[in-house]
């Protein structure tokens, strides 16, 4: 029995410019005019899951954060504490009563990583089973990111598995596109496009509202194949801090022991606090805080991986 004890809310930035995956097809894209200064006005897209028993409202989205080149992985509340939702949905008579204050809030939070309007729309699912698929395609850490990729996901490909993994129940035509014809239209629109109830909120300034988090600069074909370059530390961070990135995003890691454990903080280019907590090393080897050490991938809010003396050394968060 299929019970539809959630709603899954599909969000689109139909503007989002993203810089190219690195595949087979950006020359020939280039050539057409689809791929401008190695990047795409593609779209950005994310999801949010929520519990009717509660009005719990969870953000996931995919995307190149803090990870190597051509990979991404998949952020929440418990990878990254800045995507927490306050506003908790009242669901009355088949409707969010309150999805403009939902997504406004979204809206405003700039590592959301939106650009220019936000189009979303939703309709009912099996909770239980989109919470289990988008959190145990989280669980495979990093991944392969493309909208063709083998074997690996992005943004909207993501947020499509996690809509359909709730069994949604929508009209004969648009369940069949989404099940079996979506890959003619790849793009995040397309889910927002198939769900029910579509609205849009516009950014209070639509040119700033990504924040400085987006490498939109200029790139050369020697030069786009990489991470984002390490930028001036600022001052109000410690000095020995690391920078760690992938392609759309990164930041600054710090690490400092605590009696027998780690406060591991990690802040934003500017130099705003993004999470910190305690830390337990929960690997085999022992760690030296005093010898040299470099943060690597997978790392984030509730866990962080150190490369110390050529081994792999992994940290969970514990408060």
């Amino acid at each position: 029995m299929n019970v539809q004890n959630g709603i899954a809310i599909a969000i689109a930035w139909p503007e989002f410019v993203g810089k190219q995956t690195g595949t087979w097809y950006d020359k020939p894209m280039t050539f057409l005019g689809f791929n401008k200064n190695f990047h795409y006005r593609v779209g950005h897209a994310s999801l949010v899951l929520i519990s009717k028993d509660d009005g719990n409202c969870k953000y996931f989205d995919c995307g190149r954060y803090h990870a190597p080149y051509q990979y991404g992985r998949i952020r929440d509340e418990s990878s990254d504490s800045v995507l927490s939702i306050q506003t908790k949905a009242n669901w009355e008579k088949d409707r969010i009563e309150n999805i403009q204050e939902i997504l406004q809030e979204i809206q405003r939070n700039p590592w959301s990583f939106g650009m220019g309007p936000l189009a979303a729309s939703y309709c009912e699912i099996n909770y239980d089973r989109a919470l289990e698929k988008v959190k145990r395609m989280q669980s495979n850490g990093i991944i392969p990111f493309g909208p063709f990729t083998l074997n690996g996901t992005n943004c909207c490909r993501f947020v499509r598995s996690g809509i359909l993994a709730g069994s949604p129940k929508l009209s004969g035509v648009k369940q069949v596109l989404l099940n079996y014809f979506w890959h003619l239209k790849p793009m995040p629109i397309t889910n927002v496009d198939l769900l029910k109830n579509k609205l849009v909120i516009f950014s209070e300034n639509q040119e700033t509202n990504h924040g400085k988090y987006h490498s939109t600069g200029a790139y050369t074909w020697e030069t786009v194949h990489g991470t984002l370059p390490e930028p001036s530390r600022p001052e109000n961070i410690p000095m020995d801090s690391q920078w760690l990135a992938g392609e759309v995003s990164g930041s600054w890691f710090h690490l400092q022991k605590e009696g027998s454990q780690f406060r591991i903080s990690r802040y934003s280019p500017e130099g705003f606090e993004e999470c910190t907590g305690i830390f337990s090393c929960i690997s085999d080897h022992t760690f030296n805080p005093e010898a040299p050490f470099e943060f690597t991938y997978l790392s984030h809010c509730s866990h962080v991986s150190l490369i110390q003396a050529g081994k792999m050394l992994e940290f969970q968060r514990v408060q």
